[in-house]
């Protein structure tokens, strides 16, 4: 008893309290599991929150009978996932491969806005990974970013519009390829771009209107100067302000491209535009004028620019536009078709378009969130509501919002891609199934080019790519999921500049609870290139919780 006593009797000596900020592994893990349990306990106040469900989400109306969806403004999420992989290095098999783990955790933000005068959407997400147990040293933090907003004033005669996105995007088409969303090696930099600028509008009398815009937009790569460059662009039009049978007016458009390892590059175009609309469902248009422009030499070309466009919709299922343009650098076009069945949706595309400065090729930048959202453009019309019912499409496919159709590269020159793209997603009662067919050819505008980036070394890059997947409920809370993925990369030189990537994925997620959802998945990869081919096998755990 006395050394009881004599023990209680000790001085305790004082907590000291560290109040510096560091970003430690032990404290983001800690903060992980800190937003977990303050999520779950705010899910016990508030009730379910999330998780209805793609057909009951687009159901969803406020009480008043308006038939608006009234989602949250602000809405949390927290991904953890862990990955164990027998060559996380992706080293090649006669070197031996190099094991090990890769611990990732990924709070993110979704914010959104829709008031009389501003609309604006925000999604963030920070992804902070170690590696454990392999020579694989990935970055630390990652950061991605998609977001949009417009503000008008003095009525809606002056609007500011913005746009900002943060991606991680490859470097080469040639390097080492890996899937987007579940590991990203050095051969990938983060891109972020940004665009903002402020548009007037006007009337002149009762006939006309007029329109003048202004943006500026900057993209930087981080790790990299290829594809870093700064635009400007400024346009002028003038329209006639009532509905005709024949409507016409004039354009006036100006822009520069300032690109850190590349030539500065300036396009003017003068053009007058006709429209003639003899139907709500169909319309037609043409635009002839001149327009003066360096983009494929050093000096400057004037010459004729003259197109072409017609546009379709019988029905609020079916969208079809075609267009074709004339221009100093050659000819391009665009095609497009997008239909709705009862269960099924389609899209067609098929385009040659004119590349600045910045990430190229992949489809022309299509991302698996790009895709969903143009399959589901003609279901909803509300950019709120489509965003909802898009990453709970992509939830339901295990697809990263953020991840490309296809890889693409970074280029410090101007040049010219022709893409096709055939989407399709058919929805059965308990199965949905997903496929997406790409090809796409970059080719440069100025033979040769500076630096070590791909268009400087061959004068077309060529991806081809298929992805199909298939999503089957098990019960109303769980679903198992088969996704297979390829790619091949070509370019001038094909014994040396090829590669091709194959992905199989077998998974099962199911949800516990309204806003947990937790998935797992077994993935073989085999990698093919003359510099370093690899095969590699992983484990998959991803726990996401939403508020």
């Amino acid at each position: 008893m006395a050394t009881a006593m004599a023990t209680s009797t000790k001085r305790r000596r004082p907590v000291r309290v560290d109040t510096s900020w560091r970003f430690t592994w032990r404290g983001l893990l800690a903060l992980a599991g800190a937003l977990q349990c303050g999520v779950g306990q705010a899910q016990a106040v508030l009730g379910p929150t999330d998780g209805a469900g793609l057909g009951q989400a687009a159901a969803s109306a406020d009480e008043s009978g308006t038939g608006t969806r009234r989602s949250a403004p602000v809405a949390w999420r927290l991904e953890s996932s862990v990955m164990v992989s027998d060559n996380l290095g992706a080293r090649p098999s006669a070197e031996g491969k190099d094991g090990g783990s890769m611990l990732r955790v990924a709070p993110g933000v979704r914010y959104a806005h829709r008031g009389a005068q501003a609309q604006w959407q925000v999604d963030y997400s920070l992804q902070g990974q170690r590696y454990v147990r392999t020579e694989q040293q990935g970055k630390p933090f990652q950061n991605n970013l998609r977001a949009s907003g417009n503000a008008q004033f003095f009525g809606s005669a002056l609007t500011l519009e913005g746009q900002a996105s943060i991606a991680q995007r490859t470097r080469s088409a040639f390097d080492v390829q890996r899937t987007f969303g579940e590991s990203a090696l050095g051969e990938t930099s983060e891109v972020g771009t940004l665009s903002v600028g402020p548009s007037l509008k006007w009337r002149m009398g009762e006939q006309w209107r007029g329109r003048l815009s202004h943006s500026s937009t900057v993209t930087r790569a981080r790790g990299t100067q290829t594809g870093d460059a700064n635009g400007q662009n400024t346009q002028l039009t003038l329209e006639q302000a009532q509905r005709a049978l024949l409507t016409w007016g004039a354009q006036f458009s100006h822009q520069t491209s300032n690109a850190v390892e590349g030539r500065d590059t300036a396009t003017t175009q003068a053009r007058v535009n006709l429209t003639w609309k003899p139907d709500v469902d169909w319309s037609v248009g043409g635009h002839g004028g001149r327009e003066r422009s360096n983009l494929q030499s050093t000096e400057q070309a004037t010459g004729a620019l003259y197109g072409l466009n017609v546009a379709w919709s019988p029905t609020p299922r079916t969208r079809a536009q075609m267009s074709g343009e004339h221009r100093v650098v050659g000819n391009f076009h665009t095609l497009s078709l997008d239909h709705r069945f009862s269960r099924a949706a389609i899209r067609l595309s098929d385009s040659r378009t004119v590349n600045q400065v910045g990430f190229v090729g992949g489809a022309t930048g299509t991302t698996n969130y790009d895709l969903i959202a143009a399959q589901l453009g003609t279901q909803v019309s509300d950019p709120v509501e489509r965003d909802l019912l898009v990453r709970q499409r992509l939830a339901e496919l295990g697809l990263s919002p953020d991840a490309l159709v296809a890889n693409g590269f970074l280029s410090s020159q101007p040049s010219v891609s022709r893409s096709r793209l055939l989407g399709l997603t058919y929805q059965q009662q308990r199965a949905l199934w997903t496929l997406n067919l790409t090809q796409t050819r970059t080719s440069r505008l100025v033979a040769g080019g500076l630096g070590s980036e791909d268009l400087a070394n061959s004068a077309f890059v060529q991806s081809n790519s298929a992805q199909g997947g298939l999503t089957y409920r098990l019960t109303p809370m769980s679903a198992v999921r088969l996704q297979a993925s390829w790619q091949r990369n070509e370019g001038e030189n094909a014994a040396l500049q090829r590669n091709e990537l194959r992905t199989l994925v077998v998974g099962w997620q199911w949800r516990l609870g309204p806003s947990v959802q937790v998935a797992t998945g077994l993935r073989h990869t085999e990698f093919d290139s003359p510099a370093r081919p690899f095969t590699e096998n992983a484990v998959l755990l991803t726990v996401e919780q939403r508020l």
